[in-house]
């Protein structure tokens, strides 16, 4: 339910202490994963889907506990980006992948253990990592415990929730063309559509890591960061407009080098869907925005907005042009929800649109590392 964002936002905003902020994690992590667990094991138990035939009973209640083993893990070293520690951030989470392979070779590919194997590493990664990041925190900020506030977890809980929806609605927003490919056209179709949308989609790695960066920063410094927030919207808007001209103008080679010639079809979706995600790229710097001055409901509507959209579009433009009608319909939610982002960031910011897109001599003196505020906003520590 939002619990790793909400924890980010509290500590940020001084709204609680660290040691609040890693209880809340460990109780709304212990509640949310009994109750997953109980519900899982009912359904497992008690209903014969043709689905839990296609592993052991076993293999299932392994995957029901990877459920707190991740969450506490992914929380925690989500948390670090509260208090800045970006640096460490970026070192548990190597660390959190280097455990999952570590893990695996010695279950699967050493210990011949197969899926349950697979389960096994991945309910040992999240312990260790968990470990390694209470560890740290323990170590360089004493944290500690503490008995938990139920206004302070009420509040906690509402802010997760209502960012929650919007979370598990932009999931479905990355994959629905594919899945609307999957309901109506071929199993090529679907091959083809994913390639081009998993492909497009790794542009994303720059507004969401910036994503990291500014959420904690925002929250912990709202009233400075209006001015900033819109000059990284232009910034992240042309580096990212750059990239895609490029991706698109290079996209039959790509794909015959990465894939093969089988995946041809997949470039004119390349094409097509390089523009929605350019939309997407420069909305999505109004998040951490939102998120920080505390409207993580706007963030969850822009999410419902595109994925309503990108279904009955995807749907609609099927109908006329296939797979490439599938493509302009996901293009065309994007900037739906990218306006109802705008929409929220110009509220709460008092910034007009011009203010927000028209470049200025100041944004080139950022590029250039000549901005007094480069270091405020990327800190080094």
């Amino acid at each position: 339910m939002g619990l790793e964002t909400s924890t980010v936002y509290f500590v940020s905003a001084k709204k609680c202490s660290l040691s609040e902020g890693v209880t809340s994690i460990f109780v709304y992590g212990g509640i949310s994963s009994l109750v997953a667990i109980a519900v899982g094991t009912v359904v497992i138990t008690q209903f014969n889907f043709s689905f839990f035939s296609k592993a052991s009973q076993l293999s299932f209640f392994l995957a029901l506990l990877t459920i707190p083993a991740t969450l506490c893990a992914a929380s925690l070293i989500l948390l670090l980006t509260s208090i800045h520690e970006f640096r460490w951030f970026a070192i548990l989470s190597i660390a959190d992948a280097a455990f999952l392979l570590i893990f695996t070779i010695l279950f699967v590919m050493l210990g011949q253990s197969g899926v349950n194997g697979a389960l096994i590493a991945v309910i040992f990664q999240g312990l260790m990592s968990t470990s390694l990041a209470l560890l740290f925190l323990r170590r360089r900020y004493h944290i500690h415990l503490v008995k938990p506030a139920i206004r302070l977890l009420w509040d906690m809980f509402h802010y997760g929730a209502r960012f929650h929806v919007g979370k598990a609605s932009n999931f479905a927003n990355i994959n629905m063309g594919t899945i609307i490919a999957a309901i109506f056209l071929t199993k090529e179709d679907v091959g083809f559509f994913a390639v081009a949308s998993q492909t497009i989609a790794r542009t994303m790695i720059i507004p969401d890591t910036l994503t990291t960066v500014l959420f904690p920063k925002v929250a912990s410094e709202r009233d400075n960061m209006d001015k900033d927030i819109s000059r990284l919207t232009r910034l992240t808007g042309g580096i990212t407009i750059v990239f895609l001209v490029f991706l698109s103008l290079l996209a039959k080679p790509f794909v015959l080098i990465i894939f093969s010639p089988s995946f041809l079809p997949a470039v004119p979706l390349i094409q097509i869907l390089a523009i929605g995600i350019a939309v997407r790229s420069i909305s999505k710097i109004f998040e951490p925005y939102l998120l920080g001055v505390g409207h993580p409901g706007r963030v969850s509507v822009s999410s419902i907005v595109t994925l309503i959209a990108n279904f009955v579009l995807a749907w609609f433009f099927l109908s006329l042009w296939g797979l490439t009608g599938v493509a302009i319909g996901t293009t065309v939610a994007y900037f739906f929800g990218a306006y109802v982002l705008l929409l929220g960031f110009m509220k709460h910011s008092g910034l007009h649109f011009v203010d927000i897109f028209r470049f200025k001599q100041s944004d080139f003196d950022f590029i250039l590392g000549r901005s007094k505020i480069n270091r405020g906003i990327f800190p080094l520590k």
